[in-house]
């Protein structure tokens, strides 16, 4: 069975009527669903201004710096708090042998949160690039796994801030609100030779890196995508909309979802990728009283010929 994480009722999250916005689910370590934390130490080299090829060539002389958090602090060193452009991380993995091969998982990395622009290399190859420094995104690696299982992941994070950024950033090496006195002589000598820096458009510290966790996680071949959940009440009755997105192997296999209680007896019952689960009144009392996280686990499992998908 594929259990993985069920997303929050989010209104922007859910069109009945229309084609609904893709979302990512929270990675989560289950029967079928393996998840490696790779926090910790990595080795790290500040840049500068070029970008980085297509082919990741480790810097020479890398310093040992904790993933995740913002570089920015990490060493009593002005140039890592002023730096600006592009930052190097790599770190080596050895994933275990029952995750390397053709096992029929998927094997997903994923980053929470790189500041600003990231690209992501294995073993040397260029395989994502990603723009959006608070935002998470992944990219499936099953086919870049060798049979011994070692990965050398390299990332390349640009933090230049500009007016394309969240936050957004002057250009022109302007400071925020007109600080820096524009238009008087003295001032304006000063920016010739002044070093080039991140300027936010307003009072913010640009801190950058890797700055949430990494992880990679399996997925069974055919598995969940994405999970919509809309609860109300009709009545005595509770009601469940839902909508259940597949992909995979064999993404047309059926879908059942289930409710259970704090017991973990099934309470309700719907097949389906999109309908309706009608809850009795009389249950809803004993769900309430399950914690949050017990009461929103709606069993879901893609079944094959009444067969749990493994």
């Amino acid at each position: 069975m594929d259990f993985p994480f069920v997303l929050p009722y989010n209104k922007r999250n859910y069109r009945p009527q229309g084609k609904r916005r893709t979302t990512m689910l929270y990675p989560i370590m289950n029967r079928s669903r393996s998840l490696i934390d790779l926090g910790g130490i990595w080795h790290f080299k500040l840049g500068d201004e070029t970008e980085p090829e297509d082919t990741w060539s480790a810097p020479q002389e890398m310093d040992l710096i904790a993933v995740p958090a913002s570089y920015n602090d990490q060493k009593d060193d002005p140039s890592y708090r002023n730096h600006y452009g592009w930052a190097y991380y790599e770190r080596t993995v050895v994933l275990p042998a029952l995750l390397c091969g053709n096992n029929g998982q998927r094997q997903v990395l994923r980053f929470d949160a790189v500041t600003h622009v990231a690209k992501v290399y294995i073993n040397g190859k260029l395989i994502m690039t990603h723009k959006g420094g608070f935002l998470p995104f992944e990219v499936e690696i099953t086919d870049l796994v060798p049979e011994d299982g070692h990965l050398t992941i390299g990332v390349a994070v640009d933090n230049r801030i500009s007016h394309s950024t969240l936050p957004i950033g002057n250009e022109g090496n302007i400071a925020f609100f007109g600080s820096d006195n524009p238009g008087i002589p003295s001032v304006e000598a000063a920016k010739i030779w002044r070093k080039k820096q991140n300027l936010p458009n307003f009072d913010f510290f640009n801190f950058a890196g890797i700055n949430r966790p990494v992880r990679i996680y399996s997925t069974p071949a055919s598995y969940i995508r994405d999970i919509t959940l809309v609860p109300s009440i009709e009545g005595d009755t509770g009601v469940l909309n839902y909508e259940i997105l597949t992909d995979g192997m064999d993404s047309d296999a059926p879908v059942t979802l289930k409710i259970i209680d704090a017991e973990s007896n099934c309470k309700a019952e719907a097949t389906g990728r999109k309908g309706e689960l009608r809850i009795p009144g009389s249950l809803i009392p004993a769900l309430l009283t399950c914690t949050r996280r017990k009461f929103i686990t709606e069993r879901t499992a893609i079944r094959k010929n009444s067969v749990s998908v493994p």
